[in-house]
C-alpha cells in the first residue's frame, strides 16, 4: 500500500470515529478506498457523510451529521488528507477557532455554515478561496480583509458582525464573483458600483442591509452592466429604481434575470413606471415581491396594456401593502396579491377570472355586480368566482366564512375581506347590535336588535322584556322571556314588545278596553279580545236580578211556612234530593281528578258565580278589567261563605237555628269543589317563562297578571280571608255540628237498638205496616 492511502486511511479512520461512531458504515474502508482509487464519484461512507477522490486522492469532504469534534480534532484529521480542496461541513456541528484550521494549500471551498465556529476574516486573507460559506455570531470582520481575487461564492448571510463598503471591494470589472448572500449583514455600498466591479455575479441577496444607490439605465444595451444576473434580492434596503423603458429585448438592463424582491424598499414611485420595464420585454422574469414599497397609482396590465403584449412570463406578482388605485388592461393566469392597497377600488371584471390567485383582501374593492350563491361562493357576471376568507369576528359585526368549492384549473380563487367586498352580503351584526353589514350600533337602554338586526328593538316575536327587580320595564336588570299565550305574537321595534291589547309582565295582562277571554286555541292560554264599543245592559240587567233574586231568596227563606204549619214532605222526595247532591259531588271529584289544572278551573261542572260574571262580560264594564278580574276571582271565593252567612240571617228571624244548619250544607254540597278550587287558584303564582327562566321578582298571579305574587296589598289579605273561610271555617263548623250531631243522636240509637218488632203486621196502601214495642220490663224482685 502506497503512504498515500495510508495516510488517507489514517484520516478517514479519525473522521469516522468523530461523526460516525459506533454506527454501521456502508462500505468499510478498505472498500472506500479501492472506489477512490478507481472512481471520481461520490462515495456514501455513513448517512450524511460522504468522500469524493479524484486518483486515488480525497478531494472533497460532505460531513452534515452532528457530532462533539473541534476545529482542532478536524485539523489533525486533515493532516493525512493534503489533497483535499472542498470541505462542506454545513450543519455538523463543528465548534472551535478557524485559525486552528491549518487549511490546505488547494483547499478551494469552505462550508461552515450553522456551525459553532468563531473567525475573523483576516485570518482567511491568506487563503485563495473560490467559495467560502460561513454564519453564526462569533464569525466578524471586514470584507476588505478576504482574497478576492478567486472567490466566486461568497455567503455570510445572518452574520452580524460582518461589514464592508461593497462599493470597494473586489477586484475592478475583473472579478470572478457570481453569487454574493450577504443579507442581514452591516455592509453598506452603492448598488450600482458594485454591479460595475462584478459583472458576472448571477445571484445577490442583499436583503436587510444599508446598501443603497439608485439603478437607473446602467444595464441597458450591450455595454450594460449585470447581464448575467438572475436573481436580485434588495427587500428592505435603500435602493432605487428609475429605469427608462427599453425599446427592444437587447436594450433590457436585467436580460436574464427571473426573480426580484424589493419588498420593504423606499421605491417611492409609480407602480407603472416600476413594473412596465421589466414587463415590456423581460421574457425570463417570473417572481416580483414589491411589498411595502411606496408604490402608489394604477397598474396598466399585467398581460397586455393599452393593447400591447407584455412580454414578461409573470408567475406570482406582489404588489401588497402599498397604494395602488387600479387594475386595469389585461390579466395574467398568476398569483397576484394588491391586498393591504387601502385606496384600490377599480378592478377589471377580466382579473376576478383571468388570475390564478386574486387577492384584494383590506381594499376597497366592493362586490357589486357579483352574485352571492347558496353554496356561499362568489359570482362574476362573466364566468364563476372562488372565494376565500377566514371567518372575521369584530366587536360589532361578524362576516360569514366563504370558502370555494373544489378549485380547478378554469376557475380562479379569489381572497376577499368580507367587510369591505361584500359587507351586505357577507356580514351581520353582533348580538345586542343592529344594523346592515358593518355599520352597526349598540342597541341601549334594554333594546335588541331583531331578525335581521335592521334595527333595534324590544325583543323578537315570542318574547317580552321582563324586569327581574320588579314589574317596571324601565328599571333593574333585564332580559327578553318568552311569553304565555299570544301576548308576544309581533316583532314590532317597541319596548315591551307586546301584541296589541297586552301588557304587563309576560303580556299577561289586558289594556283598558279589552278582556281576558279563554283561548279556544290548542295551547289554551287566555288571550286579550277588545270589548265591544257599543255599551250593553246585559251586565246590568243581570246584577240587578241577581240583587233581587238574593233579596227574594233572604224573604222566601225568612217568611217561608214553618214546619208545623204544613204537612210533612215526601219521605221519597227527600231522599231524591240527597241523592242529586251527591251525584254532583261525585261528577265534580271525578272531573277534579281526571283534569289538568288548567282544564279544571275553566269547567262548568264546578259551580263558581265568577263563570256567571265572566259570561256577561264584567271586564269591559265601568267596572275596567283589573276590577272586573278581581270581582270574578273573588266572587267564586266568597260566594258559599256569603249564602251561609244569608242563611243564617234567615234562620235567625225564623227562629229556627237549625234550619240554617241544613240550608249550609245544601249548598256546601252543590259549591264547596267549586269554591275550593277558585280558592287554591287564586293563589298560583307564574313563576318561570315559558322556557322555564325563573321570573324572580317579576313573578306574578295567575288569576292577576297586574299583581305580584308577594304583597300585603287588600287584595291579597281578601284571598288569605277567602281560604280560612273556605278550607277552615266552613269545614270546620259542619266537623263540629256532626260531632255534636252524633253525640245528641246516641240515646235514640241506642233506643232504637231496643226496639222489637210484634207480631202485628198489616198491609198499607205503598208497602207494609209493622208494630213495635218495647220489651216488658220486669219489676219484680228476684228471690233472695
Amino acid at each position: 500500500m502506497c503512504s498515500s492511502s495510508i495516510f488517507n486511511l489514517q484520516a478517514l479512520e479519525k473522521l469516522i470515529r468523530l461523526w460516525v461512531r459506533d454506527k454501521p458504515q456502508h462500505p468499510t474502508i478498505d472498500e472506500v478506498l479501492e472506489k477512490c482509487s478507481s472512481s471520481s464519484d461520490k462515495i456514501l461512507i455513513a448517512p450524511h457523510f460522504d468522500v469524493t477522490c479524484d486518483n486515488g486522492t480525497v478531494k472533497s469532504i460532505g460531513i452534515k451529521s452532528k457530532s462533539n469534534a473541534t476545529i482542532r480534532d478536524l485539523n489533525e484529521a486533515l493532516e493525512g488528507l493534503p489533497g483535499i480542496q472542498e470541505l462542506v461541513m454545513d450543519g455538523s456541528n463543528i465548534s472551535g477557532d478557524l485559525k486552528d484550521l491549518n487549511m490546505p494549500s488547494g483547499l478551494s471551498r469552505l462550508q461552515m455554515r450553522w456551525c459553532d465556529v468563531k473567525a475573523d476574516l483576516k485570518d482567511l486573507q491568506t487563503h485563495s478561496l473560490t467559495a467560502l460559506k460561513l454564519s453564526g455570531t462569533k464569525i466578524h470582520g471586514k470584507l476588505d480583509d478576504l482574497n478576492w481575487e478567486q472567490l466566486e461564492i461568497l455567503d455570510l448571510q445572518g452574520v452580524k458582525s460582518v461589514t464592508g463598503d461593497l462599493s470597494t471591494v473586489g477586484l475592478n470589472e475583473s472579478s470572478p464573483l457570481r453569487g454574493l448572500w450577504l443579507q442581514n449583514t452591516r455592509v453598506t455600498g452603492d448598488i450600482v458600483e458594485l454591479l460595475k466591479r462584478h459583472p458576472k455575479l448571477e445571484y445577490l441577496n442583499l436583503g436587510h442591509t444599508q446598501i443603497s444607490g439608485e439603478i437607473r439605465d446602467e444595464g441597458k444595451g450591450k455595454e450594460g452592466i449585470s447581464k448575467q444576473l438572475k436573481e436580485l434580492m434588495l427587500q428592505h434596503s435603500m435602493v432605487k429604481f428609475n429605469m427608462s423603458i427599453p425599446e427592444n429585448e437587447a436594450d433590457l438592463a436585467f436580460p436574464k434575470l427571473t426573480k426580484l424582491d424589493v419588498s420593504g424598499s423606499p421605491l417611492d414611485m409609480e407602480v407603472w413606471k416600476f413594473i412596465y420595464p421589466f414587463a415590456k420585454a423581460n421574457y425570463h422574469l417570473c417572481d416580483v415581491a414589491a411589498s411595502e414599497c411606496g408604490l402608489f397609482g394604477p397598474l396598466e396590465g399585467i398581460h397586455s396594456a393599452g393593447n400591447y403584449p407584455l412580454m414578461w412570463q409573470v408567475r406570482t406578482l406582489d404588489l401588497s401593502k402599498n397604494n395602488i388605485t387600479a387594475l386595469r388592461g389585461g390579466p395574467r393566469n398568476i398569483h397576484l396579491d394588491v391586498s393591504n392597497n387601502p385606496n384600490l377600488k377599480d378592478i377589471a371584471k377580466s382579473y376576478f377570472g383571468g388570475t390564478k390567485v386574486l387577492d384584494i383582501r383590506n381594499t376597497q374593492v366592493n362586490g357589486r355586480g357579483m352574485i352571492m350563491t347558496a353554496n356561499g361562493s362568489v359570482q362574476a357576471a362573466e364566468k364563476p368566482i372562488l372565494s376565500e376568507v377566514k371567518p372575521i369576528t369584530n366587536g360589532t359585526w361578524t362576516c360569514k366564512e366563504v370558502r370555494p368549492v373544489k378549485p380547478s384549473a378554469e376557475k380562479s380563487i379569489v381572497l376577499i375581506t368580507p367587510e369591505d367586498f361584500a359587507p351586505k352580503e357577507l356580514c351581520s351584526c353582533v348580538d345586542g347590535f343592529a344594523g346592515v353589514g358593518t355599520n352597526c350600533i349598540k342597541c341601549t337602554n334594554g333594546f335588541e336588535p331583531l331578525p335581521p338586526k335592521r334595527e333595534c328593538c324590544g325583543c323578537p316575536e315570542g318574547k317580552t322584556r321582563v324586569n327581574f327587580q320588579d314589574s317596571s320595564a324601565n328599571s333593574g336588570d333585564s332580559a327578553c322571556l318568552s311569553c304565555y299565550g299570544r301576548g308576544c305574537d309581533v316583532s314590532s321595534c317597541q319596548h315591551d314588545s307586546c301584541s296589541t291589547g297586552y301588557k304587563g309582565v309576560l303580556c299577561g295582562s289586558c289594556v283598558q278596553g279589552y278582556q281576558q277571554r279563554i283561548s279556544r286555541n290548542s295551547d289554551s292560554y287566555d288571550e286579550c279580545q277588545e270589548c265591544e264599543t257599543t255599551p250593553s245592559w246585559l251586565p246590568w240587567i243581570v246584577v240587578v236580578a241577581y240583587g233581587v233574586g238574593l233579596f227574594a231568596m233572604m224573604c222566601f227563606l225568612i217568611f217561608l211556612t214553618k214546619p208545623g204549619e204544613k204537612d210533612a214532605e215526601s219521605d221519597r222526595m227527600e231522599e231524591f234530593k240527597e241523592q242529586c247532591l251527591l251525584l254532583l259531588s261525585v261528577i265534580q271529584l271525578l272531573k277534579t281528578a281526571q283534569s289538568t289544572m288548567e282544564e279544571l278551573l275553566d269547567s262548568p261542572v264546578q259551580l263558581k258565580l265568577g263563570d256567571l260574571l265572566y259570561s256577561i262580560s264584567v271586564q269591559c264594564g265601568f267596572l275596567g278589567y283589573e276590577n272586573g278580574r278581581i270581582l270574578e276571582a273573588l266572587s267564586s271565593a266568597f260566594c258559599l261563605p256569603l249564602l251561609c252567612m244569608v242563611g243564617l240571617l234567615a234562620a235567625f228571624c225564623r227562629g229556627s237555628p237549625f234550619w240554617a244548619l241544613k240550608f249550609c250544607i245544601f249548598v256546601t254540597s252543590m259549591l264547596f269543589v267549586g269554591t275550593i278550587q277558585a280558592t287554591v287558584s287564586n293563589f298560583m303564582c307564574t313563576s318561570n317563562d315559558r322556557d322555564d327562566i325563573p321570573l324572580l321578582k317579576a313573578s306574578y298571579l295567575k288569576e292577576f297578571p297586574f299583581v305580584a305574587c308577594e304583597g300585603s296589598s287588600p287584595l291579597h289579605i281578601s284571598l288569605y280571608v277567602a281560604l280560612v273561610l273556605n278550607a277552615g271555617v266552613i269545614p270546620g263548623s259542619l266537623l263540629v255540628l256532626a260531632l255534636y250531631v252524633s253525640n245528641e243522636t246516641a240515646k235514640v240509637r241506642g233506643l232504637f237498638r231496643q226496639l222489637q218488632p210484634s207480631c202485628a203486621c198489616g198491609l198499607t196502601g205503598d208497602g207494609v205496616k209493622m208494630d213495635f214495642r218495647l220489651p216488658q220490663r220486669d219489676d219484680k224482685a228476684s228471690p233472695a
